[in-house]
Parts: C-alpha cells; structure tokens; sequence
C-alpha cells in the first residue's frame, strides 16, 4: 500500500487527535489501547519498556513537541512509530519522549 504525503499527514493527525482524546480522559487503558502487543515506550535516558516478538509491516513515523502544563507551559520532544494492522489500522508500536 503506496500513501501519499497527504494521506500520511491525515492519519497522523487524526492518531494524534483521538490519542490526546483518550490521554486527556486519565483512563490507562484507552491509551493502552493505542499500543500494539510489542509496543516499544522509551522516555529518554530512562526505562525502556516494550513487548515481546516483532513484525514486518508498513510504519509511519512522527516527531515532534507536546505540550504540558504541569509546572508551566513547556514543549517536549516525542517520535512516534505506528504500524499498520491487518485490518487497516495503525497502532503505536515504538513511542520515545524526554521530559
């Protein structure tokens, strides 16, 4: 499957949005639920946490800022990597961020 840059930026968009939706209700496991089973979670210079196995397949991948408010407004690095499942969809499957 052959995406333009277009339609990348659209799915990467559209993760984005319906992730932060799901971050923003507190609730673990609708965030979780963006994660594929070998998901790898790496906070910079910390742990590293991943799943077992790994897979062919077709990736996206994101960089760039989030933003928190916790102890005043600041932006923090992320990559994302997101791999298509078979039924279309794309889940998180590397998730890298420094705070």
């Amino acid at each position: 499957m052959v995406l333009s840059q277009k339609d990348v930026d659209q799915l990467l968009k559209d993760l984005q949005d319906n992730f932060a939706a799901a971050f923003a209700t507190g609730d673990a496991s609708k965030v979780a639920a963006f994660y594929e089973p070998n998901a790898v979670i790496i906070h910079t210079g910390q742990k590293v946490y991943f799943g077992i196995g790994a897979g062919n397949g077709e990736y996206l991948i994101q960089r760039g800022f989030f933003e928190m408010n916790l102890t005043g407004h600041v932006k923090h690095p992320y990559e994302q990597i997101f791999k298509r499942q078979s039924d279309g969809h794309y889940l998180i499957t590397r998730d890298e961020f420094d705070m």
